[in-house]
Order: structure tokens, then C-alpha cells, then sequence
């Protein structure tokens, strides 16, 4: 970390001086390096004091008790250049639950400060890394008051006004950037939205914010938070009132807090008929650090005991509109803890969600990301695996209560280092599988800690996350269908009986693609019309017609095109057997008639998708069933070459020619009497399509060189070439051969582009 100072006449940075992290905290140093000659003028260990302040008076007062600072904090220098500010946690405070303090550092004697110690608050640092000093006496920057979340913010100023820009949010108003507006004159503070980059979700959905709740918990603190309810939940409608299911979310952290900052996790829930209950236990910011503190080697515990007070007040307070008999609790990371803590401890939740989750404090020392590996100076102690409070503390010790019962959903991802699958849903999942509880686990391929909503990096992540939430939840508290969470059963169903506009027939060969395992398993998040009979393209044979069949015949050998589209809108598809669409018209198409594919000896098929084959010809040719599938591979390409009305004895050239439907094009290409250039990035596999017909056939190594390949696509082609068939993969994105065929085209040439590719030409 380097920064200059004000007068830009020094360069200050820091430096990690410790060779080997993992043995407790390591010493950070600041250097002080004079610009004018590269002079090193000082250096100085960052250190704070253990106690809540020091005068600084004496050189032994400043150097007793110290605490490194580890990782160096970022430091903000006065406006004179003789001090500096900084942002890091109460050293008297317990680690983990300690607020974030400003101190004040002087840089001759580095007597260091605490500023806000009786202000019994969070700070926090302006955008993350830098406070703001308005003068050589004041310093400007953002506190946390009882997660209100920042409703009211005012700049105390000497100047006529004073602008701040910010990224902001509330209960209902997903996140932009706001400039907010004060002046001295007592007029009220103005806030103004300057983006609306997520405008859609409030102009085209109707957002309930929550009402707050507050209680007495049991260590006689009032306890607060919030109920999100669904939009169309109308309290004061003189009809019989509906009863909801309860979702208790307790938050991670646990040093962290629900606030009005926007959840989009909640409003999904709540929109979905779920009562949803968000409240901040101790051991929570921005409540005092009395508050935070209370749940220091006591975790879980107090806040276990918070949270259910909060379903208890609820469940009275609403009780003319929940189900008592149907209370969920969901939650992630620490919330994903106390929800592995809550199904081991009570009988109460009739389901549970938990993501991110820790359940055993031992596992959690070897394979978490946490790196100190410092032995307690008492030899007496135990191996930090052996502590008996942490042991304690881990969900899994209490697995065996008779009250591990509840119904539970486990997601995680398999790069989350923070709260590796290991250490928690992986073997909380394989201890209610041994009670013969209802579980499932859902692993996100490459995804990290963050996998819900609120977190994620990943869209993919973030909707599958929320889908598979929606659905267990749905199981268990709503008596929805979910046969994804059932076991795998293989039935015996009768053969299917046609009807207008459908076949039966016997499937003889069927495509069984390379990734079949990943889709069937959820892996790649295709939509599946469950439970149902997969399937793919197939060569099969009509069994029986349907009354209007007129080209069909029985014993008709066919090829089945798996991509069906609706009848009376050719615009709704779906892809028989392995993806149900994404339109609520191609899920309907696809769940009814046409559910079950041709992964199986019969199938019940649409008219038009069935393609007559010359049977007899095929046989003359030497072709089998088997063989027959190529079809398949060879009938996109020709698309694509029949649109561009390639003409025997013209020059055209494929790119890339060597995977699947490239080479597959090369075939075709030449069965219509044209010349091929192949184009690939190694030697071997275009070697294998010149060896198809060497007179006919001519391969291109794309080099990148743009004018270097043009050359050799004009040389093999004894000038301009006639067309160019692009079947190009989006993992193609950084080639250049793309740029190369358009070049080597004459005039008049045509292209047919049917890869996935987006080039600037």
C-alpha cells in the first residue's frame, strides 16, 4: 500500500514484515521515502494500544501493550500532513465482535488515539476505503445506528454545501447511486437518485417493504427486525384469512445485521406466500458493542435463543395469518451455522434451507481459509481441533439429539474456501441421510462462498440458489411437487398410445451427448420437465399412427428431430428429453403430451418432428441404424451450406473445420461437388479431412497472423475464394481466423455465420 503525502513532496508505504503469516498476527511497517532523492527518512511499526487510549505522553506508555495491525490499514492524512486517520477494529473489544473504531496517529511520536471510543457505534469508512477530514480538526465519515440503514443523513459543514455521492438502497429500492445534498442554512438534506440501472425491477414488480418488529428477548434486551409479507397480503380484508407459512432468515456474519438496505432473497420468499422474519439477535452490529459482545465464545447460543423468542412473538402477534404448523428457518454462511444449530436443538421447523454453512469447528481448522496455525503459550491447552467449547459449539457434536428431524436442504460451492462444503452441508447432509432424514445436497460447480442473491458473482449461481430453495420450501411447507428431491425410481409404464398428430415407434438408436450427465443431474442448470423420460434425437422406427398421419407408415424407419416447436407458434421450443425451454409456453408444450422422450423402447412423437428415411437405399449404401445417427451432426451444417446454395466446383472454406459439426460440414461440403479449405489450430486433425479426398481438400493452420493466413487461404485456393461457413464455438471469441476468410473472399462471395461468435470487422 503507497499513498503520497499532502504536500506531495514524500511517498509513505507499508510493508508486511513478517516471512511466515500462519504464526499469529505478522508486524506491518510505514516507510516514509523523500521524493527529491529517494531517501528512506523513517520507518515505523503500525501499532495500536490494547487499552481504549493512550496520552502518548512517554516513549514507554506509547511502546507497553501493543497490538500489530495486520493487514496495514489504509491511512488518510491530515490536511498539515502531520497525522493520520484510520478505521480498524477495538482492540479491547473481543476479536470478532469488535466494533470498527477510528483512530488518530501522530506521526512524529506515534502516539496513536482512539476517537470514538465512547461513542458506542460502527464506523465506517466513506466508499469502503477513505474517511474524509474537512479540516485539520475534523474528520467526516459513516456510522451505523441500529441498522436504520441511513435514512437520515446530515453533513455538518461550514461550507454553503456539501455533496456526497454514494451507492444506496432501501427495503424497496434496489441499489443506484444517490447524491446527497446538504447546506448550513437548516434546510433539510436532500437525497436524489442519479442512475436508475436498476429501475426495472421497481417499475415492472410490486415491492412490499417490511414491517418492524421489535420484542424482549430472553436476556431482557429488545430485540429488533423486521416480517416481509407478500404484496398482494392484505391484513385489514374481511374474508376468511389465508394462513401462511413462517420463514425465520437469521442473518451471517454472525458480526453482521439485517438492515433497510435491499434483499432481494426476501421479496422472492415473501412474493411466494411465505411470511419472512428477519431480526438482529446479540451479537449483531449496530447496537453497541455490550450488544455484539454478548455472543463471544457463546456462538451459537444467545443469538439461538433471540431468534426463537422471535418466532414465539410472531407466531402470537400474527397468529390470525400463520400457520404455526408450518415454520421454516433458512440461512447462509454463520445464518447457515445457527440453522444446522436449530435442526440439532428443535423440533419446531417443519423444513430448513442452509447454504454456506460450518457444522463442524474441528473439520473447519484443517481445510478452512483461516491461516493462523499459533499454539496458545499454555501447554496445558489443547490442539486448537481439541477445544472443548469449540467442539461444543460445532452443530455436529448434538447430531444424535432425538430432535434432528427436520426436513433439510444443503447448498454450497465447491471453490468455497471460507466455509468449505467439508466442514458443513457435505457431512450434515450424510448425518440426517444415517437418521434417515429428508435431506438433499446441491453443490455449485466453481462457485465460492457467495451463492444466493445477496452475494453472488454468478447470475447462474444466484437463480438455481434461490430456485432449489423455492422448491424444498415448497415441499415441505406448502405440499408442493418436487420430484427433484425424490429418490431416483425406474418405472415400467405401458406403451403409449397414439393420437392426432403423434407416432409411437420404436426407438432403434438414440444420441447420448458427451455432457448428458451434467444436465440430468442439474449441473448446468437446464430446465427439466420432472419427472419425465430423457431423451435426444434418435433413428426409429413407426409402430403406430396417429388417424391424420399421411406420409407415415408402420414400419417406417425415421429420424426424430428433438427440437419441437408449438403448432401455433413456431417461436415456442423446446428440446425433447433435455432442456423444457425457458418460456412459460415452452414449459407448458413440454410438460404435457410431449414430456417423455426416446430414452426408452417406445415413444409417443410429433408428427412433423419424425422424418421419413429412404430405408432401402440406406441399406444399398451399407448404412445401420446405428450409423444413421451422423444424420443428426450432418444436418446442421447442411443448413447452413444449402442457404448459402454452395455449387459443385466452387472453393469454400470451413472454420474452424475440426470439431464437431465442423468436420461434419467438410463431409458434406464435398457430397455436394465443392472444394474445401479446412481451417484449424493444430496439424493432425485437418491432416484426417485432407485424407477424405486430397485432390478436393486443402487445410489452413490459423496462426493469428491475419495477412499471413489470407495469404495461405488465397494460395490453397488458387485465388478468391466463392464462400465461407463460420460454425465458430463463443470459446473461439480471441481467434482471428474470422477477419482472414472474410478477406480471402472475391467479390460477391456469400458467408453463412452460424457459430457463436461476435467480431468487430
Amino acid at each position: 500500500m503507497s499513498f503520497w503525502s499532502p504536500d506531495s513532496k514524500d511517498l509513505f508505504y507499508t510493508t508486511d514484515d513478517t516471512p511466515e503469516p500462519y504464526y499469529g498476527n505478522s508486524v506491518s511497517t510505514l516507510h516514509k521515502l523523500r521524493v527529491s532523492d529517494g531517501a528512506s527518512t523513517f520507518s515505523r511499526a503500525l501499532e495500536i494500544p490494547k487499552s481504549n487510549h493512550t496520552t502518548g505522553n512517554s516513549e514507554s506508555e506509547i511502546q507497553k501493550d501493543k497490538i500489530p495491525l495486520s493487514p496495514a490499514p489504509g491511512l488518510i492524512w491530515s490536511p498539515s500532513g502531520d497525522r493520520a486517520a484510520f478505521v480498524t477494529d477495538n482492540p479491547a473489544a473481543p476479536p470478532n465482535f469488535a466494533q470498527p473504531e477510528i483512530f488518530i496517529m501522530d506521526l512524529a511520536s506515534g502516539a496513536v488515539e482512539m476517537l470514538t471510543g465512547g461513542y458506542d457505534r460502527e464506523v465506517s469508512e466513506l466508499n469502503g476505503s477513505k474517511m474524509l477530514w474537512l479540516d485539520d480538526e475534523r474528520l467526516l465519515a459513516v456510522d451505523y445506528d441500529e441498522a436504520a440503514g441511513g435514512e437520515d443523513v446530515g453533513l455538518k459543514e461550514e461550507r454553503t454545501e456539501a455533496r456526497v455521492f454514494t451507492v444506496a438502497s432501501d427495503f424497496v429500492t434496489p441499489p443506484e447511486i444517490w447524491e446527497i445534498v446538504g447546506e448550513t442554512d437548516n434546510k433539510a438534506t436532500e437525497a436524489r437518485p442519479l442512475t436508475r440501472i436498476n429501475a426495472f425491477l421497481t417499475d415492472d414488480l410490486r415491492l412490499r417493504g417490511p414491517e418492524t418488529i421489535s420484542y424482549k428477548g430472553p436476556g431482557g434486551q429488545m430485540i429488533r427486525g423486521w416480517m416481509y409479507t407478500s404484496p398482494s397480503f392484505e391484513p385489514d380484508n374481511n374474508t376468511a384469512p389465508t394462513k401462511h407459512p413462517l420463514l425465520l432468515y437469521p442473518h451471517g456474519g454472525p458480526y453482521y445485521f439485517w438492515s433497510s438496505n435491499f434483499f432481494p432473497n426476501f421479496h422472492v420468499l415473501a412474493d411466494a406466500g411465505y411470511f419472512v422474519l428477519a431480526v438482529n439477535p446479540r451479537g449483531s452490529m449496530s447496537y453497541g458493542q455490550d450488544f455484539a459482545s454478548a455472543l463471544a465464545d457463546r456462538w451459537p447460543g444467545p443469538d439461538y435463543d433471540d431468534y426463537m423468542a422471535g418466532v414465539d412473538h410472531v407466531l402470537s402477534t400474527y397468529a390470525t395469518f400463520i400457520d404455526a404448523t408450518k415454520v421454516g428457518i433458512i440461512g447462509g454462511s454463520a445464518g447457515g451455522l445457527l440453522v444446522d444449530w436449530a435442526i440439532t436443538h428443535t423440533t419446531r421447523f417443519t423444513a430448513a434451507v442452509s447454504y454456506s454453512d460450518i457444522a463442524d469447528n474441528s473439520a473447519y481448522w484443517f481445510i478452512g481459509d483461516e491461516p493462523s496455525l499459533q499454539r496458545d503459550d499454555n501447554s496445558t491447552q489443547p490442539p486448537p481441533w481439541r477445544i472443548p467449547l469449540d467442539v461444543e459449539l460445532s452443530p455436529i457434536t448434538h447430531g444424535l439429539n432425538a430432535s434432528t428431524t427436520t426436513p433439510t436442504l444443503f447448498l454450497s460451492g465447491t471453490r468455497d474456501f471460507r466455509t468449505p462444503a467439508p466442514a458443513g452441508g457435505q457431512i450434515m447432509f450424510r448425518l440426517l441421510k444415517y437418521l434417515c432424514v429428508p435431506t438433499a445436497l446441491v453443490q455449485f460447480d466453481g462457485a465460492g462462498h457467495g451463492i444466493d442473491p445477496a452475494a453472488s458473482d454468478d447470475p447462474r449461481h444466484a437463480v438455481l440458489s434461490l430456485h432449489y430453495q423455492l422448491r424444498w420450501l415448497g415441499k415441505w411447507l406448502k405440499g408442493e411437487a418436487a420430484p427433484e428431491f425424490d429418490p431416483i425410481t425406474v418405472e415400467t409404464v405401458p406403451i403409449p398410445q397414439a393420437g392426432l398428430g403423434s407416432v409411437v415407434v420404436k426407438i432403434l438408436s438414440v444420441l447420448v451427448i458427451p455432457y448428458s450427465g451434467d444436465v440430468l443431474s442439474g449441473k448446468r442448470g437446464y430446465p427439466l420437465p420432472l419427472p419425465f423420460t430423457p431423451g435426444l434425437q434418435a433413428i426409429c422406427r413407426v409402430t403406430e399412427a396417429g388417424p391424420d398421419a399421411t406420409t407415415l407408415a408402420l414400419g417406417q424407419l425415421v429420424l426424430f428431430d428433438a427440437t419441437i416447436r408449438g403448432r401455433d407458434d413456431p417461436d415456442v421450443i423446446f428440446v425433447s428429453g433435455m432442456l423444457e425451454g425457458f418460456t412459460e409456453a415452452a414449459r407448458k408444450l413440454s410438460r404435457n403430451e410431449w414430456r417423455d422422450s426416446t430414452y426408452a423402447e417406445y415413444a409417443k412423437l410429433p408428427l412433423e418432428n419424425c422424418l421419413p428415411l429412404n430405408e432401402q437405399r440406406l441399406q444399398a449404401l451399407g448404412y445401420a441404424a446405428d450409423d444413421l445417427l451422423h444424420l443428426t451432426a450432418m444436418l446442421v451444417p447442411m443448413g447452413g451450406l444449402s442457404d448459402l446454395g454452395l455449387k459443385g466446383g466452387e472453393t469454400i472454406v470451413i472454420a474452424p473445420a475440426t470439431g464437431h459439426y465442423g468436420s461434419a460440414a467438410v463431409h458434406i461440403a464435398l457430397a455436394m461437388g465443392a472444394r474445401v479449405i479446412a481451417m484449424g489450430r493444430n496439424e493432425e486433425s485437418p491432416a484426417k479431412l485432407q485424407a477424405l479426398d486430397g485432390r478436393r481438400v486443402a487445410t489452413v493452420r490459423i496462426s493469428n497472423d491475419v495477412e499471413r493466413d489470407t495469404q495461405a487461404l488465397v494460395s490453397n485456393a488458387g485465388g478468391k475464394l466463392d464462400a465461407f461457413l463460420d460454425i465458430s464455438s463463443p470459446m473461439a471469441a480471441g481467434s482471428t481466423h474470422f477477419i482472414s476468410c472474410i478477406n480471402a473472399l472475391k467479390f460477391g462471395a456469400r458467408v453463412s455465420l452460424m457459430g457463436g461468435v461476435h467480431v468487430e470487422l
